[in-house]
């Protein structure tokens, strides 16, 4: 399986209060292959699938090692992203490399594998989980994964979630991408999804570019997600320092360009 390093900066995407050592300079392993299909996903939009994307590399052990080793001269923390990082076969051992070094690891993944994620919290190879779910409704995530398997993009991101935030020390993200008229009741509603589950932060995310490629859905008004967002602290306060808002791709790139609300 190949995989591309990419300077993140923001691995882990977190709180300024978390212990965790926050730098800005991280690394992003960014694997090749996903099981769904998402018109909004950046990476999707790069056909991040194609195998002759010049990004993505095959490489032997050793030299996953040694790359790690030069990549940790600026930074110890690790994002493992994708596309969906557990399709990856030796995603275990690539973990374990990093941990062994010193490293600090977000693991970012769309939960449709709870076993995996499961194994890999359980021998305490992450530090950070980020679960992306896909909608509010089975149908809804459906839709937007682009895929036919309910489990997989509803009932397993729930049970990925449920490990996670019962893992103690294990800080988890729940992410909701937003487009096209958002409205205060799909937020809250999604708010209400997280509830049951302790201690979860809810980051969301606007369209990273205008509109996806078959124009199913465009960027939000920024300005109107940020004052959507306070409305809804402010009906909810139990999210009062558990939102991360993230506009545009240059949240990616920037820590200064997140919103910690």
């Amino acid at each position: 399986m190949a995989f591309a390093f990419i300077q993140n900066y923001l691995a882990p995407k977190c709180t300024e209060e978390d212990q965790i050592d926050m730098t800005y300079n991280s690394h992003m392993v960014l694997y090749d292959r996903c099981n769904y299909r998402c018109a909004y996903c950046v990476q999707a939009q790069k056909d991040f699938n194609n195998a002759s994307d010049e990004r993505y590399h095959e490489l032997s052990d050793n030299e996953f090692i040694a790359t790690i080793l030069k990549l940790m001269e600026t930074g110890k923390n690790f994002k493992f992203s994708g596309g969906e990082p557990t399709l990856n076969p030796d995603v275990e051992k690539h973990l374990k490399i990093v941990k062994d070094l010193g490293g600090t690891i977000f693991f970012d993944t769309n939960g449709s594998r709870p076993d995996i994620v499961k194994n890999l919290l359980d021998k305490g190879l992450i530090d950070v989980l980020a679960v992306s779910l896909k909608g509010l409704s089975p149908e809804e995530c459906l839709d937007n994964a682009k895929i036919k398997r309910k489990d997989f993009c509803w009932d397993n991101p729930f049970k990925t979630i449920e490990y996670g935030s019962h893992t103690p020390n294990v800080k988890v993200i729940i992410t909701h991408v937003c487009y096209n008229d958002v409205s205060l009741d799909e937020l809250r509603r999604f708010s209400e999804l997280l509830e049951p589950y302790p201690d979860v932060y809810y980051k969301i995310n606007n369209l990273f570019f205008e509109q996806s490629a078959g124009g199913e859905y465009v960027r939000a008004d920024s300005g109107r997600i940020v004052e959507l967002l306070k409305e809804l602290q402010a009906q909810k306060p139990f999210w009062k320092g558990r939102m991360i808002y993230v506009d545009n791709p240059s949240g990616v790139s920037n820590y200064d360009k997140i919103l910690f609300m």
